[in-house]
């Protein structure tokens, strides 16, 4: 899983891709849980007329925030990773994907509803289009959830 999620190099099929963002969902929606567990202790906090110093709530607020902020930023890097190799399954380059960005931040200005639409159609094109059969640009098709090509499986499994 490690390369899975830390790699940029290699490919990853359409079930690697599933499960890596599975694993990157339940990461963030754990966190989520977390982060709004803290936030609703702050709230209660703040609202309590018995605590007397009301900067208390404030600090866990701040801090609860930092925390969140920090592990969204960490958990980019394995995002960019999976659906770099997910590209690289389709032969295109990792670069495709700061043209999607560019272009899903750039159509918000003609409709606030175009970028939605457009994530969507992108992880249909990541998540349901088949690979190319056989060698392509970025190494051997993928074999198993990891993404590493058939040779290098079979020596770490033989």
């Amino acid at each position: 899983m490690m390369k899975l999620l830390f790699s940029f190099k290699g490919r990853t099929g359409r079930a690697g891709f599933w499960v890596g963002s599975m694993i990157i969902m339940t990461a963030a929606s754990v966190l989520g849980g977390v982060v709004g567990g803290v936030f609703g202790a702050v709230m209660a906090v703040q609202h309590n007329p018995s605590v007397d110093n009301p900067m208390v709530g404030m600090e866990l607020a701040v801090m609860s925030l930092a925390i969140w902020a920090i592990v969204s930023l960490l958990s980019l890097y394995p995002s960019f990773a999976l659906v770099v190799k997910r590209l690289h399954d389709l032969d295109r380059s990792g670069w495709t994907l700061v043209y999607v960005m560019f272009a899903v931040g750039g159509s918000a200005y003609i409709n606030p509803l175009l970028p939605f639409l457009l994530i969507i159609i992108w992880n249909i094109y990541l998540g349901f289009f088949s690979g190319t059969d056989g060698q392509n640009n970025y190494g051997m098709p993928p074999s198993g959830l990891t993404g590493a090509s058939a040779p290098e499986y079979d020596q770490v499994f033989a």
